[in-house]
């Protein structure tokens, strides 16, 4: 892991490269890039073991930022190759070295708000039918 000072030209290169951003990119203090090697998985079967691995870190890895005071917000990396190639060129991320997403995190102002929304019932999302 490489930890580098933030730097807000850095970061708005780099944000830039993922869409959805715009809106607030000049505000991100911290932008985090998790990454899975590609090297440690090996074969057919594994050929999608890597984004399961690497969403849970990602999940893991904002509860945890969350816990400490630190607000996220996870920025999809749903894009080609091309720009894969191009954020690892910009951030100096080895080719071996997967793209699972982004993460901008900072210390959020006092009193913000934040979007929430009502919980679904249960059973709308657990089914227990299995024939």
């Amino acid at each position: 892991m490489e930890l580098l000072r933030p730097d807000p030209a850095r970061i708005a290169r780099l944000a830039g490269l993922q869409n959805g951003n715009a809106g607030f990119r000049d505000q991100i203090p911290c932008l985090l890039v998790v990454t899975v090697d590609a090297k440690l998985f090996a074969g057919a079967g594994e050929r999608n073991q890597r984004w399961v691995d690497g969403g849970l870190y990602a999940m893991s890895l904002v509860w945890a930022l969350h816990a400490q005071g630190v607000a996220s917000c996870m920025l999809n990396w749903s894009v080609g190759h091309a720009q894969s190639r191009r954020l690892r060129g910009a951030a100096g991320i080895p080719d071996h070295l997967d793209v699972v997403t982004l993460v901008a995190a900072g210390h959020p102002r006092d009193g913000l708000r934040v979007a929430r929304s009502p919980r679904r019932p249960v059973d709308e999302v657990l089914h227990s039918d299995l024939s």
